[in-house]
């Protein structure tokens, strides 16, 4: 019994460390704080776009959540460990995977609507840095994770509502798809403009076959025809 006390008061440290901190920042910022039922604690912000929530249940849980509504279908981005991905992401199709990130998605139509926004691979490096699950819909945004003895410090409340706010406007920006074509000229390089001649290496773009010197794909690292800018290049050289 003692050990069972014991146990529930150091999984419930987060719980009570973030109800201070959320008060704490009502008495800074502005904003509402209350007390739900079973063990739950609110803060909701001066502008009433983000809530968050911290439940005392086996553990100590944190969820963010913006009202901000999406207009593509929902997806769930669903935090795993590491090790349990490791060992199944062999069998996980690429569609419910972003890369190599320990996150299963629950929507492949959604994930691939998603990760064609401006902006998203980096906003989402920052969300799997902090540990967070991921839900978007016409609902808004929500963010959940257990609450970790990282998550703590002067301005931990402020950055994570930043970060809640910083992917909500990324995952809302559309995304326009830019239609590629083949510069029409064949006598210049599309980095440098400059006449391509017999005497320079030439090369053309493995997308959208736009020929340009080597040593300026080289130095430019991709295509340089906007919209394309694919760093693939066809393998062998040609020469005018």
């Amino acid at each position: 019994m003692m050990l069972y006390f014991g146990l529930s008061r150091i999984l419930s440290r987060g719980y009570y460390r973030w109800r201070r901190l959320l008060r704490e920042l009502a008495a800074r910022s502005g904003g509402n704080v209350y007390t739900g039922h079973r063990r739950r604690f609110f803060y909701v912000s001066p502008q009433n776009d983000v809530e968050i929530e911290v439940r005392r249940i086996w553990t100590s849980l944190l969820t963010i959540r913006v009202r901000k509504p999406f207009a593509f279908p929902a997806v769930t981005l669903q935090r795993v460990p590491r090790l349990l991905f490791a060992f199944f992401e062999a069998f996980i199709p690429s569609s419910y995977r972003i890369n190599s990130r320990p996150y299963i998605a629950h929507c492949a139509d959604g994930l691939s609507n998603l990760t064609k926004r401006p902006g998203f691979d980096a906003a989402f490096n920052r969300i799997s840095r902090a540990g967070f699950s991921v839900k978007l819909g016409s609902s808004g945004l929500k963010l959940w994770k257990p609450i970790g003895r990282y998550d703590s410090g002067n301005n931990i409340v402020e950055e994570y509502i930043r970060l809640a706010r910083d992917f909500a406007q990324v995952c809302s920006c559309e995304f326009v798809e830019i239609p590629v074509h083949a510069i029409p000229s064949e006598q210049h390089c599309a980095y440098c403009k400059e006449l391509l001649t017999e005497n320079a290496p030439v090369t053309k773009c493995a997308t959208c076959g736009t020929p340009q010197h080597t040593e300026c794909f080289q130095l430019n690292g991709k295509c340089s025809v906007f919209g394309c800018e694919s760093p693939a290049r066809a393998p062998e050289l040609i020469y005018h």
